[in-house]
């Protein structure tokens, strides 16, 4: 009986925020999911898998729904204050209404919904965002299968609530409008298809993933090509990350990557001589005003910074920023800029994240450890592992393109649960944790006595 509570308690929040919204006309779509939701619940409580991928859309669809509740209360609008999903929204819109075709999926897809829905009510943010709550769940079982495919090793769906569902990264990006959850979603098939040895359907599900962002197919590409061709050792490692970013930077010189960076599908975008570097330190101006200040000073220690922050993205956050924050909103729905404060649900979850890290952290490093002398798959999986923080540490640093690297962490985890701890070990477990949590408590507290947080 304890399993089916969670769903009716979910039904009752929900029930709640349709009442508040019931004058934009979204009530029978919101109703029909919950109903459709409930019957495939109660109708799986045997099937584990059914039972990871229904509460992980009620998880998604719970915080989405609170983060919509609070930007409502805040500056009377659900967006978030930070243009994206608002941007996504008008695309939606303005492809449905005038009739626009692109080679978009993610925007494609949302203005099919919005035609849809636009034939029985007005479409609001609400009856879009569904998709994306589903799209987050099958990412997530999507992770499950892909490490235990590698491993041969069974995770426990507890692992995936944590990891994925409780880093603040990976459940900011999917619940919001954002692009990322269909990219995580091609992106974890591919890898699937391709440790299944289906190369050619782990190639067509790289070309999506090029679709929705192209820096991302091709890196999809790339790891292909590694695991397909290449013997995994350590020699390998090192020459395939150095050739890999120093043909990364020639190519930024020459032919301006960043100015692709937002698809092909952007044309102007093709206009502006923009490279890699110019975007990188345009974001790392703008970190000061996300209130990730402490990433903006890591990537700005001499010589240093640049190496410390890979392994910084690894773990983030770190940091226990409060909740009650100044923010600059940008919507597209109205077109409006203005500066306000008010309470901030991400750096709340970011706590909830950070105590994580007390339980994930030595477990991951002993889990990398592991992927690192294990088998061929193993070693495999712990290059790409490494080649994706180095690239989403170098070129992008946004915090939602973490997420590409997030959702292989089950596979480290399932590494660690595999095989009981040797004597090494132990010691590397026992060193981690104690020096992890004492650093995180000491950094926090020296960084709130000075007052930064």
């Amino acid at each position: 009986m304890y399993k089916i509570v969670p769903i009716f308690i979910y039904i009752l929040i929900h029930i709640g925020f349709i009442i508040l919204e019931s004058m934009q006309g979204i009530i029978s779509f919101n109703l029909f999911y919950i109903l459709l939701l409930t019957i495939i619940y109660l109708s799986s409580i045997k099937k584990n898998n059914k039972i990871l991928i229904i509460n992980s859309y009620m998880i998604s669809a719970f915080i989405g729904i609170l983060y919509m509740c609070i930007n409502l209360y805040v500056y009377n609008a659900p967006f978030q204050h930070a243009y994206d999903d608002s941007y996504y929204f008008m695309q939606a819109k303005e492809i449905s209404e005038n009739n626009i075709r692109i080679w978009q999926p993610y925007e494609t897809i949302l203005s099919f919904i919005y035609s849809i829905i636009k034939l029985f009510t007005i479409p609001t943010l609400e009856s879009l965002i569904v998709f994306n709550w589903f799209m987050s769940a099958f990412v997530i079982f999507f992770s499950k299968i892909l490490a235990e495919e590698i491993t041969s090793s069974k995770l426990k769906d507890f692992h995936m609530y944590i990891l994925l569902i409780g880093n603040i990264f990976f459940i900011d990006s999917v619940v919001h409008l954002y692009r990322d959850v269909l990219l995580l979603f091609s992106f974890l098939l591919s890898m699937i298809f391709l440790v299944k040895k289906n190369i050619f359907r782990s190639l067509s599900m790289s070309f999506l993933t090029s679709s929705i962002r192209l820096a991302n197919g091709g890196l999809n590409i790339i790891i292909i090509l590694i695991f397909r061709f290449l013997k995994i050792n350590i020699f390998y490692v090192t020459i395939i990350i150095i050739g890999i970013m120093y043909l990364i930077n020639i190519l930024d010189q020459t032919i301006y990557l960043g100015s692709y960076l937002r698809g092909l599908a952007h044309a102007e975008a093709l206009n502006n001589q923009v490279t890699l570097t110019d975007i990188i330190n345009l974001r790392l101006e703008s970190m000061h005003e996300d209130n990730d200040g402490f990433t903006k000073k890591i990537y700005s220690i001499p010589l240093f910074g640049y190496i410390l922050a890979p392994m910084v993205n690894i773990f983030s956050p770190i940091i226990c920023y409060s909740p009650f924050v100044d923010m600059r909103v940008h919507l597209l729905n109205p077109d409006r800029i203005f500066y306000t404060s008010g309470f901030n649900l991400f750096n709340l979850l970011s706590w909830i994240t950070i105590f994580i890290w007390f339980y994930v952290a030595p477990r991951l490093i002993i889990g990398l450890k592991r992927a690192l002398f294990g088998k061929e798959n193993e070693r495999a999986f712990f290059i790409i592992f490494i080649i994706l923080v180095i690239t989403v540490s170098l070129i992008s640093t946004q915090g939602r393109h973490r997420t590409i690297f997030i959702v292989l962490y089950p596979i480290f985890i399932a590494l660690f649960n595999k095989y009981k701890l040797n004597k090494k070990e132990k010691y590397i477990y026992y060193i981690v944790t104690i020096v992890f949590s004492a650093g995180l408590l000491l950094l926090n507290l020296y960084l709130f006595q000075l007052k930064e947080l």
